[in-house]
């Protein structure tokens, strides 16, 4: 719940707050987008697509509902709050202080998220969400130990990179239920 100090932090902007959702969680706050963006100032040992600041507009323009997760300011966003995201964005800055408060990198976020055209395209609201992803995540997961595809040693490293693979192709809602399809036919089978 949102208290009074809260209130009092936001000069001019009380209907954001009144606007709010408040979630449990991050797989609750991002279970309807169909684009999420992490924000990164430090390279990463799987590969996930980085767009600078800039081409934010253009990314985020005609694609359903986006998130954009931002890290904490000491760690930034965890390995695994990573495997949530489409993309990295990437503010340059002096590459002697190359990270940004949270506060800094919120504010150009919400620069660029206000340059966005109000004009959306309705064809590209067919992409899978967060939630459809993750419950196909969990039914490939299981699939592919069920015919010892993994194994328990490397489970974690595989399927992380096959989120990454699949993150980045953006599949539609149809492709993802296609698979599931797939991986049920399978299930039925062994």
């Amino acid at each position: 719940p949102l208290n009074a100090e809260a209130y009092a932090r936001a000069t001019h902007a009380s209907d954001i707050l009144d606007n709010c959702l408040i979630v449990a969680n991050i797989t609750e706050a991002i279970a309807e987008s169909t684009l999420v963006i992490g924000t990164s100032a430090r390279p990463r040992q799987l590969s996930w697509p980085v767009i600078p600041v800039t081409e934010l507009r253009t990314i985020c323009d005609n694609r359903g509902q986006t998130s954009i997760l931002f890290g904490n300011e000491r760690t930034g966003l965890s390995n695994l709050e990573l495997g949530f995201c489409h993309k990295l964005i990437h503010i340059p800055t002096n590459p002697e202080c190359p990270s940004l408060n949270l506060a800094a990198a919120v504010q150009i976020i919400c620069y660029e998220l206000s340059q966005i055209s109000q004009t959306k395209n309705s064809n590209d609201q067919d992409l899978a969400n967060t939630e459809e992803l993750q419950h196909f995540y969990s039914h490939l997961a299981c699939i592919i130990q069920k015919t010892s595809f993994i194994k328990a040693t490397n489970s974690n490293s595989i399927m992380q990179k096959l989120t990454c693979l699949f993150q980045r192709a953006q599949p539609l809602a149809s492709e993802i239920a296609i698979l599931r399809g797939i991986l049920t036919s399978i299930e039925r089978k062994l």
